[in-house]
């Protein structure tokens, strides 16, 4: 059976669809916080993020660093933080933001 080891090891050599590969099968037949976790720090959404976050704290509602991360998320990911961040983040002369501050 995969473990968490491999995943670990396979995410820092950058080998993300091997980890991918071996984590989906760890959250099948031997669920756990940590796998959740993982799952979570992997995900291409924010949907699914927040869905492994839960599913860790469900499983050990005292496993601290999901609980950390699903902070950080609801508070750093709203829709509206999201798209201000992305206008700040641009050069100026781009984008609504742009064009409502002074020249």
């Amino acid at each position: 059976m995969t473990s968490l080891r491999f995943v670990k090891a396979s995410i820092e050599k950058g080998k993300t669809d091997d980890a991918l590969h071996a984590l989906r099968r760890i959250l099948y037949y031997e669920p756990s916080a940590e796998a959740h976790y993982i799952a979570a720090k992997l995900a291409n959404s924010q949907k699914r993020r927040q869905k492994h976050l839960e599913a860790a704290l469900d499983m050990n509602p005292f496993y601290e660093p999901a609980a950390r991360m699903l902070e950080r998320l609801e508070y750093d990911w709203t829709p509206e933080l999201n798209e201000i961040r992305q206008e700040l983040e641009k050069p100026k002369g781009w984008g609504l933001l742009s064009q409502l501050l002074p020249r």
